[in-house]
């Protein structure tokens, strides 16, 4: 990584973003790290381009992390203005061509309402959400700039659900979950919560960007480890760790019920040995953060 002279985070501010600029810094004090706030440089704004282009070297690494997530709303506004960032982040692109580019896309662009029980980086790309669509919108044009010159190197991660402590709009899985049982306030809880997803905890994410800067990824790659668990299975953990549950508000599912597993097998040829944190120990870092309560008594 010390080969790399400058680092550039877009979203160096939201809740991966800052994760990620805090791990680069604890890793190499000799790298340069950028991470533009929004009063900075909006990138939704017309003027973000240049001034983002005046940041760039010709041995940069881009990390864009930078989106306004499903939690805030996952209608057609979301889409559109995720949809000029990444357009500004090309217009930018377009006065200099840099090292490399690491976005951060999703595993939604597989479809989050589709079954799938063996999802790797081949699967057809079936989004129904804004949000995967606007993901998979954000691959096709990197690609498109990228293959025109923007960047030697385009790697794009998909990782699943992403849970920690700092979420602004806590997702309906781990962090909600944790946050209800902490406050004892009701959970609602869609259909009988025994679908599968698979969730991962924001400091792997984080680890594996930071290391995907100096490995030669070129394409997408699913951050998965292949454990997909019930929402049922995180409502025990979360009792196991916490305690206690919060009162269960229990409701018909408002799209039928499927499970999503995937083959990490992609992952762990670019990662080999790569130890992800576990569902009760991510829970347990995460209600220390909370509450200074490492659950250990439980």
């Amino acid at each position: 990584m010390s080969k790399t002279k400058r680092i550039i985070v877009l979203g160096g501010s939201g809740f991966i973003g800052h994760k990620i600029v805090s791990q680069l810094k604890a890793r190499d004090d000799n790298i340069e790290i950028l991470a533009p706030i929004r009063n900075d440089i909006d990138l939704t704004a017309d003027n973000s381009a240049t001034k983002l282009a005046s940041l760039f070297t010709h041995d940069t690494v881009l990390i864009f992390a930078a989106a306004i997530k499903r939690q805030s709303a996952d209608d057609a506004i979301i889409f559109q203005k995720n949809n000029q960032m990444v357009i500004n982040v090309l217009a930018a692109l377009s006065k200099v061509q840099i090292e490399k580019i690491i976005y951060l896309s999703s595993a939604a662009i597989y479809g989050e309402d589709i079954e799938n029980l063996s999802i790797n980086e081949d699967t057809n790309h079936l989004a129904r959400s804004y949000y995967g669509l606007s993901k998979l919108t954000a691959e096709w044009l990197l690609r498109s700039a990228v293959d025109n010159g923007a960047a030697k190197t385009l790697c794009l991660l998909r990782p699943p659900m992403i849970y920690g402590a700092d979420e602004v709009i806590p997702s309906y899985g781990p962090s909600l979950f944790l946050d209800k049982a902490i406050s004892g306030n009701p959970l609602t809880l869609w259909g009988d919560g025994t679908e599968l997803r698979e969730f991962i905890y924001i400091d792997d994410i984080a680890d594996i960007i930071c290391q995907a800067i100096s490995l030669d990824i070129n394409g997408p790659l699913n951050i998965v480890q292949g454990l997909s668990v019930s929402f049922r299975d995180v409502l025990d953990t979360v009792k196991e760790v916490a305690g206690s549950l919060p009162p269960l508000e229990q409701r018909a599912r408002s799209k039928n019920k499927v499970d999503n597993v995937f083959d990490p097998s992609h992952f762990f040829e670019l990662f080999p040995g790569f130890k992800f944190t576990s569902l009760t120990q991510g829970l347990k870092q995460m209600l220390k953060l909370k509450t200074g309560n490492t659950g250990d008594k439980y």
